[in-house]
């Protein structure tokens, strides 16, 4: 069998075995992806029939900003399915392009070098992907195609090649902002080196013109941010890189898929560096400008948080992609072939048994939506967000599954979700609260809605604002009765609200407002 079938082979059943959890789990366990699937089917239902009381508590957002690209997927062209299948397909596409755009990137160095997309493959389920960032994940797709594609035609970028190319740049900052500075930061440094080896500074021109409109809306968007930044030490953004954390996530234990995955490029890099400046083509530059990036840049942004975690990914992708610039020998082939296949089955094998346990517990969680009608509210206060077993043994690391699992419910049906934590950041995401009703403005006490164990006030919420809080979801809550948190909520439960629903282990409980009687007292908005 001839090598490049091999080759071939090889990505595709690994592509395969990452498709099989996509599509026996219920619930994929993100932290934010049960929020964009929520604001997917706001978009599905506002205008219909039933969206009245999505039109009550949510106002949509014109215009076109990043981080847009996977809800116009969901609430559009994956309209005709259910938003939970949508997710699947939309995941699915992910899965298996990731790898394949590598290859396009790969190939458009040299077609001989495919072999390195492998390299790709144990990035798949990432901890960006555990944490639910699906726009940013999908634009790494887009970035290497984007960038392939100016590989193949940056000798002779005419004007077809040039606008395919802007669009795909436009694609990629559709997608998210940072993964389109990584572009242009990429193509940006090769397109110098290029000009100053033929002594032609003119070829800039036609991928200047091109990026110009990504540019454009990129500056735009960063300038109201650009007061707001925060950022951690130097030595925790290089440990996070040097032990390639952001392989790390659910069970403790993925910390040496990082490593072992981190010492493997670190032996590609050091080949990769003993080469001679001719073969490797500018990538060292590029190679260079990603780990700057990554250690200069800001953590946190205005909103836009986990910049660090984000950016220490491109130094790895570069390295793959600037590898097939050189020659690697048989054994280099082989060697990064069977070790790089080892590393995404042994990290996908042990995600997938984490998985399937954190499974279990959503289903339980989620179950508490056939309870509650179309067209209701619903606050869920989480009182575990990484789960916790029977035996106190906490279900995920570093991902939050449970945090805002709820929103899987007003995913499948009108209901406003009170908890929807993106519609409280106006100009971000495709919807937002109404002022008037924010419930991270009217509901939650303290500048942090999110804090454990949560303070709230859903009581007066009527009353203060003209919404309604029809049902309480309770997840994991403690049987402390002393913090005042606690007490709290089980006395404004007690004032107005019964239980409905418990789950079989317990750990969820729904409540739902009580039908307030009519002897001269104001009566109470109650779920339709």
């Amino acid at each position: 069998m001839a090598p490049s079938v091999k080759e071939k082979l090889l990505l595709a059943a690994l592509i395969a075995v990452h498709l099989v959890p996509v599509w026996t789990l219920s619930y994929f366990p993100s932290q934010d992806g049960p929020a964009h699937l929520a604001i997917a089917n706001i978009l599905r239902e506002y205008d219909g029939p039933h969206g009245q009381v999505l039109r009550d508590y949510f106002v949509r957002s014109p215009g076109a900003v990043t981080n847009w690209f996977v809800y116009a997927v969901l609430a559009y062209g994956l309209g005709f399915l259910p938003v939970a299948l949508a997710e699947k397909v939309l995941l699915s596409a992910y899965v298996v392009l990731l790898p394949l755009s590598v290859r396009y990137a790969v190939r458009a160095v040299e077609p001989r070098n495919a072999f390195l997309a492998v390299l790709a493959v144990p990035f798949t389920y990432n901890y960006l992907l555990g944490m639910g960032f699906y726009n940013f994940c999908f634009s790494l797709v887009a970035f290497f195609f984007a960038l392939g594609y100016w590989l193949r035609h940056r000798e002779q970028l005419g004007p077809r090649q040039g606008i395919v190319f802007a669009l795909l740049a436009l694609w990629v900052y559709v997608c998210h902002i940072i993964s389109a500075g990584m572009l242009v930061a990429a193509v940006g440094t090769l397109g110098v080196w290029l000009s100053w080896r033929s002594r032609s500074p003119r070829k800039l021109a036609p991928t200047a013109l091109a990026l110009l409109p990504t540019l454009a809306l990129m500056l735009s968007f960063a300038s109201g941010e650009a007061s707001r930044t925060t950022s951690m030490p130097v030595r925790a953004k290089l440990a996070e890189i040097v032990t390639l954390g952001s392989l790390a996530a659910y069970d403790p234990r993925t910390l040496f898929f990082g490593y072992a995955a981190a010492a493997l490029f670190a032996v590609l890099a050091a080949w990769f560096l003993a080469q001679t400046p001719a073969r490797r083509e500018g990538w060292i530059a590029v190679l260079a400008v990603f780990v700057a990036l990554a250690l200069l840049m800001p953590s946190n942004v205005g909103i836009g948080g986990f910049i660090h975690q984000r950016l220490s990914l491109f130094p790895f992708f570069a390295l793959i992609v600037g590898l097939a610039a050189c020659d690697p020998p048989a054994l280099l082939r082989r060697g990064t072939r069977v070790l790089a296949a080892g590393l995404a089955l042994g990290l996908l094998a042990m995600l997938s048994l984490r998985w399937r346990e954190i499974d279990g517990y959503l289903r339980e969680y989620v179950a508490a939506g056939e309870r509650v009608p179309a067209g209701s509210t619903l606050l869920p206060l989480c009182y575990s967000h990484h789960g916790v077993d029977l035996e106190g043994r906490e279900l995920a690391f570093r991902v939050g599954p449970f945090l805002h699992a709820a929103s899987h419910v007003a995913a499948g049906k009108p209901v406003a979700d009170l908890s929807l934590y993106a519609a409280d950041f106006e100009g971000y995401f495709p919807v937002h609260y109404r002022p008037e009703r924010n419930p991270y403005d009217h509901i939650a006490q303290g500048p942090d809605p999110e804090r454990m164990p949560p303070w709230v006030d859903f009581l007066t919420y009527p009353k203060r604002t003209g919404g309604r809080v029809d049902y309480v979801l309770l997840w994991e809550m403690p049987p402390d009765r002393t913090h005042r948190a606690l007490r709290s909520v089980r006395r404004q439960l007690r004032t107005r609200y019964e239980r409905v629903w418990v789950s079989p282990r317990g750990l969820a409980e729904l409540y739902r407002l009580r039908r307030a009687r009519t002897s001269g007292a104001r009566i109470l908005p109650t779920a339709r």
